[in-house]
């Protein structure tokens, strides 16, 4: 199939929860205590990365899809959203997904939505989430650097 991707590396893989774009060093401390307050009382939970799906048309990121933990993830998502809205308000309610490689151009994009429509029921892999992290991207040519900045674990006060 001629396809022209970024394949997202495995180090690089991740769920967002809530994109914040630039956050000035002032805010970062009001930034850290929200984050802590939404997920206080959040317990830790499986999740199963399963199924694929492609947005935009013609397709240009593909995705794997949240199976169980599926409902835990979006409550987290809706509680940092509204915890966090003084820097950035999403338009829509986020889908919980994991980008796994972004489109530049496909030849035969029928056959391509044929593939990931194969792969609607294969699972992944699984884990246990037990904490969220404060990510730092930068981005480079090559494609985006990630440091974690603190990381927050479920449950805790």
């Amino acid at each position: 199939m001629d396809i022209e991707a970024k394949w997202v590396p495995t180090g690089n893989m991740h769920i967002t929860l809530k994109f914040l774009g630039e956050v000035a060093e002032n805010a970062l401390a009001k930034v850290k205590q929200c984050i802590t307050d939404a997920v206080a009382n959040v317990e830790s939970f499986d999740v199963t990365i399963e199924g694929t799906g492609s947005f935009g048309r013609p397709p240009r990121v593909v995705w794997a899809g949240v199976g169980e933990g599926r409902e835990e993830i979006a409550a987290v998502m809706r509680s940092l959203e509204n915890a966090l809205s003084f820097i950035m308000k999403e338009s829509r309610e986020a889908t919980p997904h994991m980008t796994i490689a972004r489109i530049a151009s496909c030849a035969d994009v029928k056959r391509f939505m044929e593939c990931i429509e194969d792969m609607k029921t294969r699972r992944f892999g699984s884990f246990r989430a037990e904490s969220i992290a404060l990510k730092k991207s930068v981005l480079k040519p090559e494609g985006p650097v990630y440091s974690t900045i603190e990381t927050f674990k479920f449950g805790a006060t």
